[in-house]
């Protein structure tokens, strides 16, 4: 079953939290969702609250004050960052990156500003060999630079779009550079110090952060704590954390010159092909009007930052410690709340018994084009694992050879021959579904 939710239009407001805590409620009992909700017009807040568990051990709630891992919500700080440098004049973004990295294979062919846009055919570092060694240990941003800089280009810079975190790690080391002082402590001193963003910070396992959620994903029992993995591999691209208040201070910043001018708000919401800003996304196709937006994932963890600047001011902003694919739908329907219109929540998927005989599925797979995945039997379940990864994406048994990845909300339906064996599945997700050929030994 399914609920319908309708309001009419965000003129009336006062409905607004009940609506939401309406659709929030069975998506926090399945456990596919816990974090914040703020939405705000201007300087009114219309919602702000908190849902779940900020730590299911001591059962501590969420509220306002939690503090959650941002992922890639941290590019549009290093974007913002690089526009402040330029306009204390420390670089251009013109400049081509070998400027500041001399020995950068095509450096003089790639220039900040196509680093920030994606469009610089640098391949994105997610997906290459040793990741899963660099993802557990502490790394310094040249580290990471003279890790993938050899690998060769995707295609000639400037003239296509493929997004990268490659890119955004490696702004972050020309940041460094060119001002001469650590990523972090120029960001700090520049961005949250001068706005009050007490909250927002580097997300570092080991440092004390105060009203910290723990991450959370799915598992057979209903949830885990997510993984280990160092967030200095991710430092520009994805290693971020802040609360929801903080978020709403910066959204608020980027209405004045405060921190950046009229020149550089412009450079970083302008759409510089397949509709992708400085570190935001720029879009002009949804019904309710023109709006830049970002979402950010990682173990244990979603974030999602919309903004409709010429719409009235409006901003939504949420925030999970759940990595449920759940989200992905979630965020739109929060749109859809917000601005007056109809909201199906997901009907409840049955969870099957786990099947006897897992070692069927086990093996690796090859999804096209040139991609692979690993299915492992644990001693509860079956887990996905994407290429060199370290993470493990528990798979839920909903029916007969067919499985959810919470985590994504894709779903796996498992293919036999004749005989009984594995030796495929149709990996469904938003877009479509993927053939994958188990390889046999």
């Amino acid at each position: 079953m399914f609920i319908l939710l309708y309001c009419q239009g965000i003129a009336g407001f006062a409905q607004l939290s009940e609506r939401i805590d309406t659709y929030v409620a069975p998506l926090v009992k399945n456990q596919d969702f816990s974090g914040v909700i703020l939405v705000a017009r201007g300087d009114s807040v219309l919602h702000l609250k908190g849902y779940g568990y900020a730590n299911r051990e001591w059962d501590i709630p969420n509220t306002q004050k939690t503090v959650f891992h941002l992922a890639s919500l941290t590019k549009q700080f290093t974007a913002a960052a690089l526009l402040v440098a330029e306009q204390m004049e420390l670089l251009a973004l013109r400049d081509p990156i070998s400027r500041y990295i001399p020995d950068y294979p095509q450096g003089g062919d790639i220039t900040i500003k196509q680093l920030l846009s994606h469009r610089s055919g640098i391949t994105d570092y997610n997906e290459l060999p040793g990741y899963e060694d660099y993802a557990l240990r502490q790394n310094t941003l040249k580290e990471i630079v003279d890790w993938f800089k050899e690998e060769p280009l995707q295609f000639e810079p400037g003239t296509r779009f493929s997004y990268a975190n490659s890119n955004f790690v490696l702004a972050a080391y020309i940041l460094e550079v060119a001002a001469d002082q650590p990523y972090m402590a120029f960001v700090r001193e520049h961005l949250f110090i001068p706005l009050g963003m007490e909250q927002t910070g580097y997300f570092s396992y080991t440092d004390i952060i105060p009203y910290r959620a723990t991450g959370y994903d799915p598992a057979p029992a209903g949830l885990m704590r997510s993984p280990y993995y160092n967030t200095s591999l991710k430092l520009g691209s994805g290693s971020m954390c802040a609360s929801a208040p903080d978020l709403y201070a910066w959204d608020r910043a980027l209405y004045t010159n405060e921190i950046l001018t009229e020149a550089s708000k412009q450079k970083l919401f302008t759409d510089y092909g397949n509709e992708y800003g400085l570190g935001w996304g720029v879009y002009e196709r949804d019904s309710t009007g023109t709006f830049v937006s970002h979402d950010g994932k990682s173990p244990g963890f979603f974030a999602y930052f919309k903004r409709y600047m010429a719409r009235e001011e409006t901003t939504i902003i949420l925030l999970s410690n759940i990595n449920s694919g759940l989200l992905n739908s979630m965020k739109g329907d929060l749109t859809d709340l917000v601005f007056g219109r109809s909201v199906e929540t997901p009907e409840n998927y049955r969870i099957q018994p786990t099947p006897e005989h897992l070692s069927d599925y086990v093996g690796t797979y090859d999804f096209p084009p040139s991609f692979y995945f690993e299915l492992i039997e644990g001693e509860d379940g079956l887990y996905f694992k994407w290429m060199d990864t370290p993470f493990l994406q528990y798979l839920t048994p909903i029916g007969e050879d067919r499985f959810l990845m919470r985590s994504r909300f894709d779903y796996l339906t498992f293919q036999r021959n004749d005989a009984g064996v594995v030796t495929g599945v149709s990996y469904q997700q938003a877009g479509g579904a993927t053939d994958c050929t188990k390889r046999m030994n």
